[in-house]
């Protein structure tokens, strides 16, 4: 992932719909590079059939009780969400 200061970014222009589009493709190529890991995420009454989740904007819909294998960094953030 790119290293951004956000300092030297307050002076620029904001973003397009296509340049944020762009960027968050981006982040789904690199994501389906990393190692994938299987996990199922517990079916629990009243909270939905589907976990969604997203990084940089590229987002992933999970339904719940099946297994399913994600790219690690989404297991981390799905782990550290208390999910899995």
């Amino acid at each position: 992932m790119k290293n951004v200061n956000t300092t030297k970014n307050i002076d620029k222009k904001p973003l397009t719909d296509v340049e944020i589009d762009s960027m968050s493709a981006q982040c789904g190529e690199l994501l389906h590079k990393y190692p994938k890991t299987r996990v199922r995420i517990p079916v629990v009454p009243g909270e939905g059939d589907v976990v969604e989740c997203g990084i940089n904007g590229y987002n992933f819909i999970i339904k719940r009780g099946a297994t399913v294998e994600l790219p690690e960094p989404v297991v981390e953030l799905l782990s550290n969400a208390g999910i899995v």
